[in-house]
């Protein structure tokens, strides 16, 4: 849990400096969860969040919180503003090191008194709330979440209720603690591990903090440290926390915020940014998060509906191979009509069938099927008229699968982006899932539409070969035909995966060296839906022999005077490209 006892503590420290003494100028509730306070303090606004959000429950100023604000303010909102708009903050605490924050605002009452009313935060996970008291411990006004004694016999959280704070931990304060302290409380623990001991016995301290505890002192005295020497590495790492905090943010492997805490962590080896402002820190992770889920949310929608068009591009794959299976049956209707255009006169008029000597295979019978309402030549004609209707319809058929057969392999190739694709790529690949048709493009009536340029800014991924040459990766469709069509020239190479999804890969050199052309080889190998696999086919062309049908889908090429390459990938080589390589930055 990064959002812990002593993260608040620090939070409510800058809350004071940021807020202390401002006025409430507007109270808003954008959604059932979210309440957003601007309070003007020495001519600088600030918008203070308190989130009772199950997933990301937290308290901070923030610039990035933007949710929009419903036509109908909330019961709760309204009451808010009855009650604290137009009010100064007064005091700002934590209850107990616990994740409780009371902030006291002083105001009047209906009749112009002056009172105190507190908004109280309670950041407990699926349990956070937020409550209006009418008085320090007071009586409950109301809370943005209700809970019955059905739910929780010990506190009621309903209007007209006292308060009830959560039931109080059996904890030391962490800020309180002494060498000695330390040494004999744990004494009497010694078989527990230090991390899980730091979490039970002290108040805010959450496994991610005990465990960089217990990591910090594992590098200093190893894994067999004296109690003397955790007391002494507990006690300097709160200090730390105590005097100066550096909130640091650090990212994945995919560039996308995974966390942040009070100081630089160093157990984590991601990549680390350091702030002044720990609320900065705050609002940009959770920030990144949001949109985070809200591309998750878009990416996981995007593969239910691929699939679902995959599926059904497969069914109209299967049905219009199984009417071109019939084209032997439309071969005995022709057949059928010559035998009887060239025995007319030993066919008769009212039969309801007739054998004859099949020309073509070597005069053995063929039973035919005839109307007596006709003539033979009209049951002759009525055979070609068959036949000359499935064989149009034949061509029309084939043309159908093949149309079929390309959609289904872009609709793999879009899989295939999805499943691998990056946070600031989901933009591109739903633009592109517009521009083929899958999504709708919605038009503002009366505006024209004009395209973002900065958003359609193509920047592949870059790679330096071992012989200093570039090599381009696109990350998705429209990148992999911007790469192969106007960034790279008619000299320069191309491969792809054969026969599979895959990005487009170029290298920018007209007379490429084995080394290189080998270290291309794995990243299309690796950017493939084969990558899992031992040897990897992968084609090799000239720029030059590529070329792209009208109307075909984005990323799709038809090429000739290709080399089939077959390589595994070479981790050792991977790894070095991958680290040497220019990425985009998520936003």
């Amino acid at each position: 849990m990064t959002f812990d006892g002593l993260v608040v503590s620090a939070v409510t420290d800058e809350l004071r400096r940021l807020i202390g003494g401002g006025r409430i100028d507007k109270v808003q509730q954008p959604t059932d969860s979210d309440l957003v306070l601007t309070i003007r303090k020495e001519r600088q606004s600030h918008r203070l969040l308190l989130s009772a959000n199950k997933a990301y429950p937290r308290l901070h100023v923030t610039t990035r919180f933007h949710a929009p604000n419903p036509a109908l303010a909330p019961m709760f909102c309204m009451l808010l503003r009855k009650h604290i708009e137009g009010g100064r903050i007064g005091t700002i605490r934590q209850i107990s090191r616990e994740r409780i924050v009371d902030i006291a605002i002083e105001t009047r009452d209906e009749v112009g008194e002056a009172v105190t009313r507190h908004l109280i935060i309670e950041i407990m996970g699926k349990h956070s709330n937020i409550l209006l008291l009418d008085r320090e411990q007071g009586t409950i006004i109301d809370a943005i979440s209700h809970v019955s004694s059905r739910v929780n016999r010990y506190r009621e959280i309903l209007p007209g209720r006292d308060y009830v704070s959560p039931p109080p931990q059996a904890k030391s304060d962490p800020f309180d603690e002494t060498k000695d302290g330390y040494t004999q409380k744990r004494s009497e623990q010694t078989q527990e591990r230090i991390d899980r001991y730091l979490v039970n016995n002290y108040l805010g301290i959450s496994p991610l903090f005990a465990k960089e505890i217990a990591y910090r002192l594992e590098q200093k005295h190893g894994a067999q440290g004296t109690i003397q020497q955790e007391a002494l590495q507990f006690l300097a790492v709160i200090e730390q926390v105590k005097s100066k905090i550096e909130p640091t943010i650090w990212y994945d492997a995919k560039n996308e915020a995974d966390g942040f805490y009070l100081l630089p962590l160093q157990r984590v080896q991601e990549k680390k940014i350091t702030h002044e402002s720990l609320h900065e820190v705050i609002d940009l992770y959770y920030s990144s998060r949001a949109l985070s889920d809200i591309a998750r949310g878009k990416v996981g929608n995007y593969l239910r509906m691929m699939r679902n068009e995959s599926e059904r591009c497969l069914t109209k794959i299967e049905k219009l191979r199984d009417w071109l299976d019939q084209q032997d049956d439309a071969e005995i209707w022709r057949t059928k009509g010559e035998l009887l255009t060239a025995y007319l006169h030993q066919v008769q008029k009212g039969l309801t069938s007739v054998q004859l000597p099949n020309f073509y295979d070597d005069e053995r019978m063929l039973f035919i099927e005839l109307d007596p309402a006709l003539t033979p030549l009209e049951n002759a004609n009525k055979y070609f008229k068959r036949y000359t209707k499935f064989k149009k319809g034949w061509q029309i058929t084939k043309d159908q699968l093949e149309i079929a057969k390309h959609d289904l392999q872009y609709i793999e190739s879009v899989l295939h982006e999805l499943e691998h694709c990056q946070l600031a790529e989901v933009a591109a690949i739903e633009e592109e899932l517009r521009t083929s048709g899958y999504l709708k493009t919605v038009v503002n009536k009366g505006k024209k539409t004009q395209p973002d340029k900065k958003q359609n800014k193509m920047v592949p991924n870059t790679y330096l070969s071992s012989d200093n040459i570039r090599i381009f990766v696109g990350r998705n469709n429209q990148e992999n035909d911007f790469i192969t069509f106007k960034q790279a020239r008619k000299n320069h190479f191309w491969l792809h995966v054969k026969d599979a999804p895959g990005s487009h890969v170029i290298i920018e050199h007209d007379h490429p060296p084995d080394s290189t052309i080998e270290e291309a080889a794995i990243l299309a190998a690796f950017y493939s839906k084969l990558k899992g696999s031992t040897r990897i086919p992968v084609d090799l062309v000239e720029v030059k022999d590529l070329f792209r049908p009208n109307g075909a889908k984005p990323g799709f090429v038809l090429f000739t005077g290709q080399k089939t390459l077959s390589v595994a990938i070479d981790e050792t080589i991977l790894d070095r490209l991958l680290k040497q390589a220019t990425l985009p930055q998520s936003k």
